[in-house]
């Protein structure tokens, strides 16, 4: 049964663009000739605006009727649905205070380095876990994860779902979120 395809308001577009515009507001405290990691981190700011204002005029994006017929999601609308999860990645990564943008410049490479080797329950559950990981540890994702998906269901249940979204586009688990900010 195909569920009856709809589009999510403008509101989902402007909310994107609006913590776009949250980044911007808070980099700007920076001097960009001290780090290149800001400089970056802008110019992917730009690109995802204009991605997101062109392609959301193009493709009626519904992420839960994505999910659930993810066989008949064309290119276009899969890497939509990319761009938005990797946005969250990125958004929940750079906001951080000068001091740690000078000493630790490498947390903003948003390389996932994988679970700790002690933890046989996590890796058994790779999948579980990997969506656990998108949900706990990135907090824009999970402040706006009502964008995503209403409905029944737990929370772990909906990321599952869009784990197994990528799944279907055989996508390994364990290398998901390198493969997002690839």
């Amino acid at each position: 049964m195909k569920l009856e395809n709809k589009s999510y308001p403008k509101d989902f577009r402007n909310a994107l663009i609006g913590l776009l515009h949250e980044k911007q507001e808070n980099l700007d405290q920076y001097d960009e000739e001290e780090n290149e990691e800001i400089k970056r981190i802008e110019e992917n700011i730009f690109i995802l605006e204009k991605g997101i204002k062109t392609e959301y005029n193009k493709v009626n994006i519904d992420i839960e009727d994505h999910i659930l017929n993810s066989d008949e999601i064309s290119e276009v609308t899969f890497i939509q649905v990319q761009r938005i999860l990797r946005l969250f990645f990125e958004l929940d990564g750079f906001i951080k205070t000068e001091e740690q943008i000078r000493n630790h410049p490498k947390v903003f490479k948003l390389k996932f380095q994988g679970f700790n080797d002690h933890d046989d329950e996590e890796l058994d559950n790779g999948q579980v876990i990997v969506a656990e990981y998108l949900i706990m540890k990135q907090k824009k994702f999970q402040q706006y994860k009502g964008i995503f998906r209403e409905g029944k269901g737990n929370v772990m249940e909906r990321y599952i779902e869009i784990i197994n979204f990528f799944e279907n586009r055989k996508i390994n688990t364990s290398s998901i979120i390198e493969y997002l900010d690839s």
